[in-house]
Formats: structure tokens, C-alpha cells, sequence
């Protein structure tokens, strides 16, 4: 991998994180995430800011904006 990194918590917050992200696969929060299920959070206005969810394939869908960017990197030479 050419960038990688690691993190760690404190015991106590790691312990925190993991009972919330246990909470979240038993109550079946991640599914419901990617099926745009704005109500995991209030159902108020998240339904808005959904479109992360789509990013990959969107960005799958136009990679010459990503070999144009590597042409332009390398014929800067930079």
C-alpha cells in the first residue's frame, strides 16, 4: 500500500466505540444506512446528504478527470 496509516484509541474510548459500532450492526443500522434510510439519524434533513453513499461508483464512472490529472502530474514533472 503506498500510504498507509494506523490509530489507536485509549482503552476507554475504544471500548465506547466498539459498544456503539456493535450497537449499530444489532440494531441493523449499517443496512439500513446504504439503503438511504435517513431516519438512522433524526429523518429530518439527512436524506440531503446521502450522496457520499454513491461516491465510489460515481467516481468509477468518469476516471479520465484521473488520467488527465496523471498527465498533467507527469508532464510537470513534478
Amino acid at each position: 500500500m503506498l500510504n498507509s496509516f494506523e490509530y489507536t484509541l485509549p482503552a476507554s474510548i475504544r471500548n465506547d466505540v466498539d459498544a456503539h459500532i456493535k450497537s449499530w450492526f444489532d440494531a441493523g443500522k449499517i443496512k439500513r444506512l446504504w439503503s438511504r434510510d435517513a431516519s438512522v439519524w433524526t429523518g429530518s434533513d439527512e436524506a440531503n446528504w446521502l450522496g457520499w453513499l454513491d461516491i465510489v461508483d460515481e467516481e468509477l464512472g468518469d476516471l479520465q478527470k484521473y488520467r488527465d490529472l496523471q498527465a498533467d502530474i507527469a508532464a510537470a514533472q513534478f
